[in-house]
């Protein structure tokens, strides 16, 4: 299964697309939990160069958008400068049993 992350990951960087096209996703959402940590973390030393998309920059950071979600939803790659970035994932919630149920998991 490792193989087949690396496989999809260099897919994912070599298409150099916005959008992930369905047979990347169907292969994304066939990795188990750990494959999609064990991606995340070799982005890590390439600083999610792979998973970019839209960049938005403020004074204090520069933050993209995901092309997909390797956990969570609605996730953002930020950069405070060279050695700080972080892969992050957040909801809201309305309620406060639907963010605890949630947040169980």
């Amino acid at each position: 299964m490792k193989k087949l992350a690396s496989v999809v990951f260099t897919g994912l960087v070599i298409s150099g697309c916005s959008s992930v096209v369905t047979e990347q996703t169907a292969a994304i959402d066939q990795l188990t939990p750990c494959n999609k940590i064990q991606t995340l973390l070799g982005a890590y030393d390439t600083r999610f160069e792979s998973l970019k998309t839209t960049k938005v920059t403020t004074k204090f950071m520069d933050s993209w958008s995901t092309n997909y979600h390797l956990v969570g939803q609605q996730c953002q790659i930020t950069a405070f400068d060279h050695d700080n970035v972080i892969y992050r994932c957040q909801n809201s919630y309305k309620e406060q049993m639907a963010a605890v149920t949630a947040s169980a998991f």
